[in-house]
């Protein structure tokens, strides 16, 4: 089993921890459920109140999505693969597994579940009593650096000093080597504009590369450098009229949330450019 780690340490637990164990035991049965098709026994799984994140990164109380997804006969047997029990490890306050084998160099499975158990409170409880209190899933990348993007996936949605909206959506590709993101932006005088950005890791470079282009017909090629807990990346194009484009991203106070996103240092031709700014907000079913 195969440990999910963000930017933050995360501590090796021992092998004959019984809180381990009934981790181990309560994604056991969970899967089980899940490929029998088990209505009773996959809402047995679930604190009352448990929520289950899809890929995009939106949020379902998990209940009342497997009372819907029966209803409507979208819920049947299916096969998910047996869990490789390889680590659990403890992340800040939070118990995290894979039930793929993407830390052994095997291609991961598009239907890997993530199960989250956090250590406190109700779901301290749950966790004894072996219920899921919240499961993510997680398409894992093939190229195993993608996991230091983790926590652009999913829907988020923010506004412009300027007023301009924007929603973006990050998903991984097919294939598993790069992340996907699509920008909608609604300017303040009713345009729309929308961008297309392709991230992958660059051997040659020892980094990450970015691919964007616009609704425009413009394009940009940009590098990533991670620093600290926060990423800087050099963006440099060309417009739809030819004109050279330059300007430094600035992502910061990265959290499950969301993120900052800064445009720094902009020039257009050698003219400066207004930077922007944008907080970004993780979007759940509700938003």
């Amino acid at each position: 089993m195969a440990a999910c780690c963000g930017p933050r340490a995360s501590a090796q637990v021992r092998a004959n921890d019984p809180q381990a164990e009934s981790v181990r035991q309560a994604a056991a049965a969970y899967l089980k459920a899940l490929e029998d098709g088990n209505r009773d026994a996959l809402l047995a799984a679930w604190t009352p109140d448990g929520t289950y994140v899809d890929a995009a990164g939106r949020s379902y109380q998990a209940r009342p999505l497997i009372e819907s997804e029966f209803a409507a006969g979208l819920a049947r047997p299916r096969r998910i693969g047996s869990i490789t029990d390889e680590s659990v490890r403890l992340v800040t306050r939070t118990w995290r597994f894979w039930t793929d084998d993407a830390a052994r160099g095997r291609p991961g499975r598009a239907d890997a579940q993530e199960p989250v158990y956090d250590r406190l409170g109700e779901t301290r409880r749950a966790l004894a009593a072996g219920q899921c209190a919240r499961v993510r899933r997680a398409l894992p990348p093939r190229n195993s650096r993608l996991a230091e993007l983790r926590w652009l996936q999913g829907v988020f949605a923010g506004v412009t000093d300027d007023g301009s909206h924007v929603v973006v959506t990050a998903v991984l590709s097919n294939d598993g080597n790069y992340l996907l993101r699509e920008f909608a932006i609604k300017n303040p005088d009713e345009t729309l504009h929308s961008v297309s950005q392709r991230i992958g890791w660059d051997a040659l470079a020892d980094g990450f590369r970015s691919w964007t282009f616009d609704s425009d017909g413009g394009y940009t090629e940009g590098t990533w450098k991670r620093q600290a807990d926060s990423w800087i990346v050099h963006n440099s194009g060309v417009t739809a009229e030819g004109r050279r484009s330059s300007a430094m991203g600035l992502y910061t106070s990265i959290n499950e949330q969301g993120f900052l996103q800064e445009i720094v240092g902009a020039m257009l031709d050698n003219q400066p450019q207004p930077d922007v700014k944008v907080k970004m907000v993780r979007q759940t079913e509700q938003d």
